[in-house]
């Protein structure tokens, strides 16, 4: 049965409301029909900018929402940039007040319409590309304290805007012959227009194409830039937004300008590590097919990827890798996925390098990877490690606290799991720990036994319940060394 359009209209626009924006936007690739009435419901939703730029409060500390902007679709921010500048006159921000300052100086007083809307379509094409925090560049509540940001010397002369902009619209563009007279006429490709968050060579990474690339190589472009004080290397830019056109360009030039130097492995690896940390398999392999990738390069992408918990990206890199993984390399990648890997996949990484031939065993200088899922009470990775082999009893002795053995760490994290599985596989029920003995009584009998001499010992039924358990831990305190 087919539901009527009106219906279904109707059931989007409440969707909108309340289904998760990254949801929301996944759902747009039904079909057509959900993909233009998604986009044409959540431009008119107050989620939008409450959401999506957390207007009014700040989003300097939240980098989630300092991203969102830069995941929306490009026909959305297309559609919100120019329903801003309509509205300017009046709820003017950041933005508007910089497109309107571009449209007096460049084009004068009375610019015929059609000049005006084509340089605020050029305006709006780079804005989409920019760098910037939405809520100070959109909100009209921040409008009047960023523009005087904007007045305080700040930001670039406005001719210089200007300039950028024309080169970077002529760049998304593809229009080499506009991009060639900006770069005769002296356009510094690695110099950013703060007001719009753009640069040429940093549009050039991420959109440009292959021609384009081309053109910005022979007139000396640098392969590093600075965008908001992180620098940035074009490869590595070009791969994370999987500009394949530019990246050839790139990799090209790189070895044919320093073809006995560390330079391009250097940079080449240093994308590959991004790609792994983001889990794109596609891009690595065409990375990797074009450039003569070393066991180095691979290794660092694979410690990435375990880190960033990308299981599919690890599984291929270590198809890949096809020697054996050395053992400093194997606690390496261990460690990595037991301190660094999300807490969601933590237990599946660990699983794929034991199942590689990684040794749970692997010399520890503070912590063994036993004692650490211990320690963060992981139940199940503690279990996997000890099915392959873990020493349930070995501690390192280098330092203090690493020498509590894991079944004293389970004893302290009051973990009735850890302790069972630490024992039934043959912990040592017995250590020392500051001159005192303490023994782990598990078995039911014993438990029971114990129960019964604290109750003839004058303890209350529920002081022994309260205090009572799995399993009951004996304290005995040791004899002092004779002076």
């Amino acid at each position: 049965m087919r539901v009527p359009i009106e219906i279904l209209r109707q059931i989007i626009q409440g969707a909108v409301d309340v289904v998760p924006i990254p949801d929301l936007f996944q759902a747009r690739l039904v079909n057509s029909f959900f993909n233009e009435e998604i986009i044409t419901f959540f431009l008119d939703s107050p989620r939008l900018e409450e959401e999506g730029f957390c207007f009014p409060k700040s989003c300097r500390t939240n980098k989630a929402i300092k991203a969102r902007w830069t995941r929306f679709p490009d026909r959305l921010k297309r559609l919100y940039l120019y329903r801003k500048i309509r509205n300017h006159p009046c709820s003017p921000c950041a933005f508007t007040c910089w497109v309107q300052q571009v449209l007096d100086h460049h084009l004068g007083a009375a610019p015929r319409q059609e000049q005006k809307d084509e340089l605020i379509t050029k305006v709006v094409d780079v804005t989409t590309s920019g760098h910037y925090e939405p809520a100070n560049m959109f909100s009209p509540e921040r409008c009047e304290s960023w523009m005087k940001n904007a007045r305080s010397g700040y930001r670039s002369s406005i001719d210089l805007s200007i300039t950028i902009i024309l080169a970077c619209s002529a760049i998304k563009r593809g229009d080499c012959a506009e991009l060639q007279m900006a770069l005769q006429n002296g356009l510094e490709t690695d110099r950013p227009c703060l007001r719009f968050g753009i640069m040429p060579l940093d549009v050039t990474a991420r959109t440009g194409n292959k021609a384009v690339a081309r053109t910005l190589m022979e007139h000396g472009c640098p392969m590093w830039y600075d965008v908001i004080w992180n620098s940035c290397c074009v490869v590595a830019v070009s791969a994370v937004a999987r500009n394949k056109e530019a990246l050839k360009v790139w990799v090209e030039h790189l070895y044919q300008t320093h073809p006995n130097s560390i330079t391009p492995e250097y940079e080449c690896g240093q994308a590959i590590e991004k790609l792994a940390r983001k889990g794109d398999i596609e891009m690595m392999e065409f990375m990797m097919e074009r450039i003569p990738t070393t066991q180095r390069n691979q290794i660092g992408a694979l410690e990435e990827a375990t880190g960033a918990g990308q299981f599919a990206a690890a599984q291929w890199l270590l198809a890949r890798l096809g020697t054996p993984i050395e053992a400093n390399l194997g606690r390496r990648l261990l460690y990595h996925a037991l301190d660094i890997c999300p807490p969601e996949k933590r237990w599946r990484m660990v699983q794929l390098l034991l199942e590689h031939g990684i040794s749970p065993n692997v010399r520890a200088q503070f912590y063994t990877p036993l004692q650490t899922a211990v320690a963060a009470g992981e139940v199940e990775i503690a279990r996997i490690l000890v099915q392959y082999g873990a020493n349930v009893n070995a501690h390192p002795w280098d330092s203090r606290f690493s020498r509590q053995p894991p079944l004293m760490m389970a004893v302290r994290q009051r973990s009735p799991p850890l302790v069972r599985l630490l024992l039934e596989n043959g912990a040592d029920r017995a250590y020392t720990w500051k001159r005192k003995r303490y023994t782990v009584h598990h078995g039911v009998k014993q438990v029971r036994n114990l129960e019964r001499v604290l109750k003839e010992l004058g303890w209350d039924e529920e002081e022994v319940k309260q205090d009572g358990g799995d399993y009951w831990v004996a304290c005995e305190k040791l004899p002092g060394r004779r002076t």
